[in-house]
């Protein structure tokens, strides 16, 4: 960018130098005093008062989104995407741990090319079958659920067939 005096040396157009964030008069008013040497440049001022602006505008912004987390009361932290914990329990609508899982956790019965998967479910470390036994879990008896995928199931429950598993832990 060619600097100020040069541009007027040179004949150049005032308005070429002029901040645009200001009147027209407050333009004029700006360059009088650019002119005779009492203040900034005016692009230089505009940009200062622009800068303010943003920055009250940022912190404002920032103070009124700022909300508090939600109040589960002593229920405990919520679950990660391959757990179920008495905290989302809390407020749904669903009767048994089958319809929940089917709503809110869909990937849990399904493979990730989503045919229905063979998931095997342990009721406190019992083995209970297949998806059709979460149908008799009540949402009121599960302290927690956890999913896991082929590999950690067969590390954690030593399994001989190749499923994932559905562990619920209840109350």
């Amino acid at each position: 960018m060619v600097p100020y005096t040069a541009g007027v040396a040179l004949g150049a157009p005032i308005g070429m130098f002029l901040p645009t964030c200001a009147s027209p008069l407050k333009r004029i008013r700006m360059f009088a005093s650019w002119l005779s040497g009492s203040s900034h440049p005016p692009q230089q001022v505009c940009n200062a008062m622009n800068r303010r602006w943003l920055y009250m505008a940022l912190a404002a912004s920032l103070a009124c989104s700022r909300t508090p987390p939600p109040d589960t009361g002593d229920l405990g932290p919520r679950g990660d995407g391959k757990t179920i914990t008495v905290a989302d329990l809390a407020n749904v609508t669903q009767l048994n741990l089958l319809d929940f899982i089917a709503a809110e956790r869909p990937g849990w019965l399904r493979t990730p090319s989503g045919a229905v998967s063979s998931v095997v479910v342990y009721l406190d470390g019992v083995r209970v079958g297949g998806a059709s036994a979460l149908r008799n879990v009540t949402i009121a008896n599960v302290a927690r659920a956890r999913y896991y995928d082929v590999a950690a199931a067969q590390q954690r429950f030593s399994l001989r067939d190749y499923s994932p598993v559905i562990e619920i832990i209840t109350r």
